[in-house]
């Protein structure tokens, strides 16, 4: 016989994160652990683009990982009989993935004539890859140098011998940035003087 297509459960998205999703469904009187579902995420709404990927469960919900954050995901459940014939598709509405955590704790370690090296505390979860800059300017509109890398201290350098610079740093996961961490002011090493000819 044919299977019936899914319903909506009372609360659709149970689990939504930075990086993933969970989605149940009710199985619409279906037998639970012999029919098969198909569930699919998708960044827009028809299906028709963007990008969409499935999944396949004999149970009544779904959970996709490595998501990007402050993206938001429309989901969609079918199920498919003994011969391999589907229900229409039923629409399990949209959620958006929550932002980055941004890291903590920005602190410099260290600073020599032309550099300055800080360091922070790990995002949670623990981002790809920092971003740590500078700048003359405390708007972050002036000169701005920086580094990115997995490292949670990291030096830039190139920088004008004893100026003010200002810094922040910040997360990325999945190509999605966080907000900035700001930390207080510090400044290059002033040169030593040098003697003259005479």
């Amino acid at each position: 016989t044919l299977a019936n297509a899914p319903v909506t459960a009372a609360s659709t998205w149970t689990a939504v994160n930075i990086t993933s999703v969970t989605l149940t469904w009710n199985e619409n009187s279906n037998p639970l652990y012999v029919t098969r579902f198909t569930v699919e995420l998708s960044t827009v709404s028809n299906f028709g683009s963007g990008t969409t990927i499935s999944s396949i469960t004999y149970f009544t919900d779904g959970t996709f990982f490595n998501l990007t954050p402050a993206t938001v995901y429309y989901g969609r459940v079918k199920a498919t009989n003994h011969s391999g014939l589907d229900t229409a598709y039923t629409s399990l509405g949209s959620t958006t993935t929550r932002s980055v955590n941004p890291p903590t704790n920005l602190i410099y370690t260290g600073a020599t004539t032309t550099s300055i090296t800080g360091s922070w505390t790990d995002s949670a979860p623990i981002g790809d890859s920092y971003t740590f800059q500078v700048s003359t300017d405390s708007a972050f509109n002036g000169t701005l140098s920086m580094v990115n890398s997995a490292a949670t201290t990291n030096t830039v350098p190139g920088l004008f011998v004893n100026t003010t610079y200002y810094g922040r740093v910040d997360s990325i996961i999945n190509g999605s940035s966080s907000t900035w961490t700001v930390g207080a002011a510090t400044s290059t090493l002033a040169n030593t003087p040098a003697t003259t000819a005479s």
